[in-house]
């Protein structure tokens, strides 16, 4: 798809140029719409919260800060890992999971979600 662009360079004269729009593929299109649908449910966002704050919690520090049932927290980290929000690390500990953010893809975009999530909770405060 192409859009025109125009810049205004001065008070009689402007530039037009066209510039073609880049759409993302169909397989990070779905990525971006699971994503999104994940983030919208409390749990799973108080999940990424707590695991972007703290960077890696087990099960068990989970259940202890997510007011949520032990199968609704279990299923909800499935989904996450389905999303490629969330890695399960065994590495640590031969028993323990560890839950962290999945690096590869969306880490960054996670950290500026919860920040703004932040922002809006201490406006809604005032």
């Amino acid at each position: 798809m192409w859009v025109r662009i125009m810049r205004k360079e001065g008070v009689r004269s402007c530039t037009i140029r066209y510039m073609k729009l880049t759409m993302p593929d169909e397989q990070e299109l779905q990525r971006i719409t699971v994503a999104t649908s994940v983030i919208g449910d409390k749990t799973a966002l108080l999940i990424l919260y707590l695991l972007e704050r703290h960077n890696e919690l087990t099960f068990t520090e989970l259940k202890q800060n997510v007011p949520a049932s032990p199968t609704t927290l279990s299923r909800k980290l499935v989904i996450l890992q389905h999303a490629h929000l969330v890695v399960a690390d065994r590495t640590h500990h031969p028993v323990k999971v560890y839950y962290s953010i999945d690096p590869t893809y969306h880490h960054r975009q996670i950290r500026r979600y919860v920040a703004a999530f932040e922002r809006l909770a201490l406006d809604m405060e005032l």
